[in-house]
């Protein structure tokens, strides 16, 4: 019996000695030397021992700043251990080195996973400050993921992809012809799993309800602002990557057949706008004149809507045809232009019945301020009225438009719509996001806030931050292509 103690104690006292050495090397600066004590010993161990020996190669490999070793020890801590106090604090680690290594996206993933699992408080309060500082999560996501249970399901690295058209009913081919354009541009190695609206938002929303539960690391759709009224509120309740290619400021309402024409830039250039006006300029009183195409239209309302918000008051918003008022209701106009005190005019485009309302204002000696969109430039530069220009940066197109519709005319025989180009664009962005390989839903959502501003064959996109929801904006009418060869559906779903 004795015998059996002393072999016990000795074995006790031989295994402290070799982890008291190990702990040594790593703190005396030699996380090498520690790493071949480690890896001769793990083959041989298990249990407790292979716990401390896997946590010591995490803090070796810290040391050395050997960060793929650092997410190779950890891993595999993970997967053996998963039940250990010291999860918090692997994960940590494993999320530093991902930072270290530049992968904000994979960093958070593991922030957020230190953050709900075993672990010191140390940990938590760690992982929140990266969380905010370094990786800037933002609050309404971070409290979405926590709160709502869906941590693991929404950090589940996957290459499945939602794609939520109308397949069947009247706006069925709406859904083929995105479909076609999508299609173009999404490799074989993308899943895809398409899901039909049938045409109807009640069952959208029902659809809605059966995806929150499924992992997806993107969801396409739905491809109209109705639907998206519809269903967007629950994938962004669940902190899905929600992607909404035809879809642009759902505040505004459709305008048009399907798609509002409203892109990002145009948008980008009305806030700067009401911005320069309120801020700069002081002024407090409006008034809005637009031409009748239907970008414009929403541009004018969205100025409106900016203004209000901060308490400005718009005197007046009329919609000037091409060929002008009448002659009396311009004159009447200008007459209340001129006698508004502190008062700016916004038009986001010029045609030729405003242009020739304002050369009539520098003929009865009325000079407002105009702000204008870049499609004032050219005529700004003939004229001396005080107009200020909010114009977009340069930016050169990322895709090859004319191959694009040249490769869809060989395959369809028909040139491509609007609505197969922005489902083609949505498929570059796709592919973007997966191109390295199986993401989860919140590091789709961290990689699109790096991509930002996309152009595409379809017009101007952005990938912005609202809350956990991913906006794809786009502008343009869908004509639907005549002629070409039927589409069918090569994907499964529902």
């Amino acid at each position: 019996m004795n015998v059996r103690i002393l072999i016990l104690a000795a074995t006790i006292v031989f295994g402290r000695s070799y982890f008291k050495e190990i702990r040594s090397l790593i703190d005396e600066g030699e996380p090498e030397q520690a790493l071949q004590i480690i890896n001769a010993r793990l083959p041989e161990t298990s249990g407790k021992k292979r716990q401390t020996l896997l946590e010591l190669a995490v803090m070796a490999s810290m040391k050395a700043g050997d960060w793929e070793g650092v997410l190779s020890y950890g891993n595999e801590f993970v997967r053996e251990f998963p039940d250990s106090k010291k999860v918090g604090e692997i994960r940590f680690f494993m999320a530093k080195a991902y930072l270290a290594m530049g992968r904000k996206d994979d960093a958070a993933v593991e922030m957020l996973k230190a953050y709900s699992s075993r672990g010191p408080s140390w940990v938590k309060d760690s992982s929140y400050t990266y969380l905010f500082g370094i990786v800037n999560i933002e609050t309404n996501l971070f409290n979405s993921l926590i709160s709502r249970g869906y941590l693991d399901k929404r950090v589940t690295p996957t290459m499945k992809v939602a794609v939520i058209v109308p397949r069947s009913g009247p706006l069925a081919p709406l859904g083929d012809e995105f479909m076609r354009g999508f299609l173009m541009a999404v490799p074989v190695n993308i899943e895809l799993q398409v899901f039909d609206t049938q045409s109807d938002t009640a069952y959208a929303s029902l659809l809605a309800d059966r995806l929150r539960d499924s992992i997806f690391s993107v969801v396409i759709g739905p491809i109209t602002s109705i639907f998206a009224r519809k269903m967007s509120p629950v994938f962004d309740s669940v902190a899905l990557f929600d992607l909404v290619p035809a879809a642009a400021d759902l505040r505004l309402g459709d305008i048009g057949m399907f798609v509002i024409p409203f892109n990002y830039t145009l948008k980008l250039e009305v806030e700067k706008l009401a911005s320069y006006a309120m801020d700069s300029l002081g002024a407090d009183r409006f008034f809005i004149l637009y031409p009748p195409e239907a970008r414009y239209v929403a541009a004018a309302f969205y100025f409106k809507q900016l203004i209000e918000s901060r308490d400005g008051i718009v005197l007046d918003a009329v919609k000037i045809p091409d060929e002008g008022l009448p002659f009396r209701d311009e004159m009447e106009l200008i007459r209340r232009i001129g006698k508004a005190e502190n008062s700016v005019v916004f038009v986001p485009s010029g045609n030729r019945g405003i242009y020739s309302m304002m050369g009539q204002m520098k003929f009865y000696d009325v000079n407002p301020i105009v702000l204008g969109c870049d499609g004032w430039l050219n005529w700004h530069r003939k004229n001396e009225l005080n107009i200020v220009i909010a114009s977009p940066p340069p930016g050169e197109p990322d895709v090859d438009r004319e191959a694009m519709i040249n490769n869809f005319m060989e395959i369809h025989k028909a040139r491509p719509s609007t609505i197969a180009m922005v489902g083609y664009d949505a498929g570059v962005i796709v592919t973007r996001l997966l191109n390295q390989g199986p993401i989860s839903s919140l590091s789709a959502w961290q990689k699109a806030d790096s991509i930002g501003i996309f152009r595409g064959v379809a017009g101007d996109y952005v990938l912005s931050k609202r809350k956990d929801f991913i906006k794809l904006y786009s502008f343009g009418h869908i004509e639907l292509s005549k002629g070409g060869n039927q589409w069918q559906p090569n994907v499964q779903g529902e």
